[in-house]
């Protein structure tokens, strides 16, 4: 998760990395935030 945070410039917060235990789960979450951010 941190490698994620890193590479994407983002912030995940713990309750939402405990959650992500899949790669497919990560790229969803990222997905999520960038379309968010896009807004």
């Amino acid at each position: 998760v941190m490698e994620f945070e890193d590479e994407f410039d983002m912030s995940i917060p713990d309750e939402e990395a405990e959650k992500i235990q899949t790669i497919g789960a990560a790229i969803d979450y990222i997905v999520k935030i960038a379309k968010t951010k896009n807004q």
